[in-house]
């Protein structure tokens, strides 16, 4: 199971997110963060595979913050209009994600987990 935490993402694009994560068989969203402190602390206590996170909050030096953990989740970002996005690697390497829908977000998410899972336990 991927877990995914929300983070910063507002008002309709977290609807929608929320609502194609939840139609996923092999994904559970484990819980939305208001702030970078928060989703920090929700990283550590929930074991969260993916953060998708709002880009007008998530700043490089947070995700660099997420980075330093142990436990290394990966990160997507998504502009605040919904229709692009980044996956960010553990190397502070930015991929652009082009062009994003429902369908297009949740492969994103199984494709970054696929290089390189969190153990589960």
């Amino acid at each position: 199971m991927i877990r995914v935490l929300l983070a910063e993402l507002t008002g309709v694009l977290r609807a929608v997110v929320h609502g194609a994560l939840d139609e996923q068989e092999d994904m559970e969203v484990v819980g939305e963060a208001s702030n970078s402190k928060s989703v920090r602390a929700a990283v550590i206590a929930r074991r969260v595979d993916v953060v998708v996170w709002g880009t007008d909050r998530a700043s490089a030096s947070n995700i660099e913050a997420l980075i330093q953990r142990p436990l290394l989740p990966k990160v997507l970002t998504i502009e605040d209009d919904g229709r692009r996005g980044s996956a960010w690697s553990l190397r502070y390497e930015q991929t652009g994600l082009g062009q994003l829908s429902p369908v297009s977000l949740v492969e994103a998410i199984r494709q970054v987990c696929a290089e390189n899972r969190v153990p589960e336990g």
